[in-house]
């Protein structure tokens, strides 16, 4: 079975944001079989804790598995629709 190497979620920019987020990623790296999602989930609070919501309504996550086997994980402010 082929697994996509990406995954985006676009999700609105409340107080429970950074949960969606977790649950997100935390999704995806199941479906990886990556068990560590520590780390992602910190560095995702922290992250989404810096902005202010009312200037951004929504915030588009993305997380894609390198060829290395390494993870990125991207986070655009604003965005309002799912980009590539």
């Amino acid at each position: 079975m082929t697994r996509p190497s990406r995954y985006v979620a676009l999700l609105p920019y409340t107080p429970h944001t950074a949960a969606l987020a977790r649950d997100f990623v935390s999704s995806v790296l199941s479906v990886w079989e990556i068990d560590d999602a520590n780390s992602a989930h910190n560095s995702l609070s922290a992250l989404l804790a810096q902005e202010d919501h009312a200037t951004h309504p929504t915030v588009q996550l993305s997380i894609e598995r390198q060829p290395d086997g390494s993870v990125r994980i991207e986070i655009t402010h604003g965005a309002t629709q799912i980009g590539r």
